[in-house]
């Protein structure tokens, strides 16, 4: 069949609308349209070839739905979709989702490779899939774990901290989701056994670090890290993420892992109220506050530090009265709280 410059037959336009405006090469052929015609049509940009499939109308930016399409076409009957499409195809508002590769599961039979994508072949009748669009994906839970392997070691971790302060994962249940994979004969047990190390011996420290390095925007802060704060007496009340002493100013870091409970968040109500009585300040600042929103962060550090007062010597006399227990004893000295 002939076509006019420009041509395309319905039965290619109708199939293209079911599929996001993509169809694959042999679709086209399929429809009648030759490989020379679908080469030129390439080369002068009528057509764009993203992922080995075919765009019919290029003059928008390809979305997150076309690529998705895209490379399930290129992967063929059969295949998954997952790791960055699978997430974007959910919504998921996932920090780090760019460094995230787009991954295909296709059969274990199929040997294929897609511009753009990692291929990994998995065996598709013990995988959980769900369907989105007419497109088979994984859930954004498993999307995420299935590139871990995939990943570099700090992307990932910072990829998995993000997806537990969106709530996807406890640290717990990430931390068993992550060794659920590790099984005899799995080939990336080594890189997901690494991440798991990572998550337990990093904790809220990853945290931490992120936090310090935003503290260089501010000179002369005086806040001090892991800060122990003692009562009038020399006991040991709490020992703070970050702390000054002097404007009585305490920065708490509230990580997932710790702090996501809601048995943790009532100790650190309590406490909060008790570094109240004692005239000390709390700022908390979460994953998100510390990553997504640094300006904010800082706007509310400098504020808390230009406006403190530090408090006057006291020179009361000693009480006749019992004194009053610190609060050492209510809310025991615990560390990284």
């Amino acid at each position: 069949m002939r076509l006019k410059p420009r041509e395309v037959p319905a039965e290619l336009l109708s199939l293209a609308q079911r599929q996001a405006g993509v169809v694959s090469r042999s679709q086209a052929r399929a429809a009648g349209v030759s490989s020379k015609t679908i080469f030129l049509r390439v080369s002068r940009r009528i057509w764009l070839d993203l992922c080995g499939a075919l765009v019919l109308d290029p003059t928008q930016p390809a979305t997150p739905h076309q690529t998705a399409w895209a490379l399930w076409l290129r992967a063929g009957e059969g295949s998954v979709l997952s790791g960055r499409t699978a997430l974007e195809l959910h919504r998921t508002r996932l920090d780090w989702l760019s460094r995230l590769p787009a991954l295909v599961i296709v059969p274990k039979t199929r040997h294929t490779r897609i511009p753009g994508a990692v291929v990994r072949r998995g065996n598709h009748g013990t995988l959980r899939t769900v369907s989105k669009f007419g497109l088979p994906l994984r859930s954004p839970q498993d999307a995420l774990i299935d590139v871990v392997p995939f990943m570099v070691e700090q992307h990932a971790v910072d990829a998995l901290d993000s997806a537990m302060q969106l709530g996807l994962f406890t640290h717990v249940g990430l931390l068993n989701a992550l060794r659920d994979r590790v099984v005899p004969g799995c080939k990336h047990a080594g890189a997901i056994t690494r991440a798991i190390q990572s998550l337990r011996l990093e904790g809220e420290s990853h945290l931490e670090r992120r936090f310090a390095a935003l503290l260089r925007a501010v000179p002369g802060h005086g806040l001090q890290a892991g800060h122990l704060l003692l009562d009038g007496s020399g006991v040991p009340v709490a020992r703070l993420d970050w702390g000054h002493a002097t404007k009585r100013i305490a920065v708490e870091l509230d990580g997932e892992s710790v702090h996501g409970t809601p048995a943790a968040r009532r100790r650190d109500r309590a406490r909060d109220n008790a570094l109240i009585g004692m005239g000390w300040r709390t700022l908390r600042f979460a994953w998100t506050d510390v990553v997504n929103h640094p300006s904010a962060v800082l706007t509310s550090l400098r504020t808390a530090l230009d406006t403190a007062v530090a408090p006057a010597p006291a020179h009361a006399p000693t009480p006749a009265h019992a004194p009053t227990p610190s609060i050492a004893t209510r809310y025991p000295c615990e560390g990284n709280i």
